[in-house]
């Protein structure tokens, strides 16, 4: 049955592209701004979700510099790809849950459609690049604004979450020859249930202040202002701790547990030697003492151990460790 109703569904959508009226007003030359002339229509392949349609295009051309244009394809073609767009936004979603190779496998079982590779991750990047820089646009005009007339021109939500996390980081990649900072950026929204209202991710060759706009507008998007409990997550690096206090001054700060947790490790490593029943134990007292919101005590224990040891490695450790959890000692009440 399924099937019997998506082959009428591809005959009918056929029967359309057939039977539309491909007339349209003659588009003026992005180049020349003279008005373009009526040369005929192209008739060529155009995949959607049931599968190749073939499409009559209307074809203008300038007169003076020779420049073509289509103006169907606009609402036709995605980005000037063969696909439609519904096709596109299945082709993106796949894209970015799955490898390219596994992504293009579903879609012809799941579909009945066939494209190759390439085009699917032609259809990915510039998807993506499409919501970049559509944000890009957003983030430049607000930031041209005066200080006094950017909040009210901020992005609306219609979600209003019982709880919403911001979490900010940054680390090093290696592309095109040398190691770059990239700056990720997450936001979820849930219900008072803890159900997932919302989640984004972003990745990005930012500066911290266009990334702390990135980061506010995706928290807009999932409802942040609007829920009842915020919270901004991060790893203790001081840039993003200023970045809190500028974009998300109401936000409850917490340091992220994994941190924190590697921080533990990697002291009780040094220690002990790393993977030793020593370390494990150290690194379970610490952790321990620190989930049930004994930070006090975990700092009195550290620095009495420090005293004790003669190691200059050892103890310029423990007082890094020190350091850390002393200026972050409001963000670890877990």
């Amino acid at each position: 049955i399924r099937a019997g109703v998506l082959e009428v569904g591809h005959e009918l959508l056929q029967g359309w592209s057939n039977a539309a009226d491909a007339h349209a007003s003659a588009p003026v030359c992005a180049g020349c701004q003279e008005v373009m002339r009526h040369k005929g229509y192209v008739t060529g392949p155009l995949v959607t979700t049931l599968g190749t349609l073939h499409v009559r295009r209307a074809r203008f051309r300038c007169e003076y510099c020779g420049q073509e244009c289509y103006p169907h394809d606009e609402q036709l073609r995605f980005c000037q790809h063969a696909v439609s767009w519904p096709l596109a936004q299945v082709m993106a979603r796949l894209g970015a849950q799955l490898p390219f190779a596994q992504a293009r496998q579903n879609l012809e079982a799941d579909y009945g459609v066939r494209v190759c590779k390439h085009t699917l991750i032609a259809v990915c990047e510039d998807a993506g690049g499409a919501v970049l820089d559509e944000e890009d646009e957003l983030r430049t005009k607000l930031q041209s604004l005066p200080v006094a007339e950017q909040a009210a021109a901020l992005p609306d939500s219609a979600l209003s979450p019982e709880k919403a996390y911001v979490f900010a980081d940054g680390t090093m990649i290696h592309s095109a020859g040398e190691w770059h900072e990239i700056r990720v950026a997450s936001v979820a929204a849930v219900d008072a249930q803890d159900q997932p209202l919302r989640t984004d991710h972003r990745a990005r060759f930012l500066s911290c202040e266009d990334f702390g706009w990135q980061l506010l507008l995706l928290a807009r998007g999932a409802g942040y202002h609007r829920a009842a409990k915020r919270v901004f997550l991060a790893d203790g690096a001081r840039w993003l701790w200023e970045l809190a206090a500028m974009q998300f001054p109401d936000a409850v700060q917490i340091l992220d547990w994994y941190h924190l947790s590697e921080h533990v490790h990697q002291i009780a490593a040094l220690l002990y030697g790393e993977g030793t029943e020593a370390a494990k134990h150290f690194s379970d007292q610490r952790l321990t003492e620190l989930w049930e919101g004994r930070s006090e005590q975990t700092l009195i224990e550290l620095t009495q151990l420090r005293k004790q040891i003669r190691s200059a490695s050892k103890r310029e450790g423990l007082r890094q460790l020190i350091n850390y959890l002393q200026n972050n000692q409001g963000r670890i009440d877990y």
